[in-house]
């Protein structure tokens, strides 16, 4: 029972990202980012500092404008 090495090196602690939260609520966002980010390799910087397209495909490819709606539609 209980887990083996790998999976305990997994986890980290506090979780989230330092977002500056005040709130639960705000605490669950921070969470959910650190979350997104893990899953798919963001490293937790402003969108306003990274060149180029903001939003990939399955593919690691970026999206075009627009074709947003159409890649959340599949899920």
């Amino acid at each position: 029972a209980g887990l083996s090495e790998p999976e305990l090196s997994r986890l980290s602690s506090p979780v989230g990202l330092d977002l500056g939260a005040r709130t639960p609520e705000e605490t669950a966002v921070s969470i959910a980012a650190e979350i997104i980010a893990r899953r798919w390799g963001g490293g937790g910087r402003p969108l306003s500092e990274i060149g180029g397209r903001i939003h990939h495909d399955d593919d690691g490819s970026a999206s075009p404008p627009g074709e947003l709606s159409d890649h959340l539609s599949r899920y």
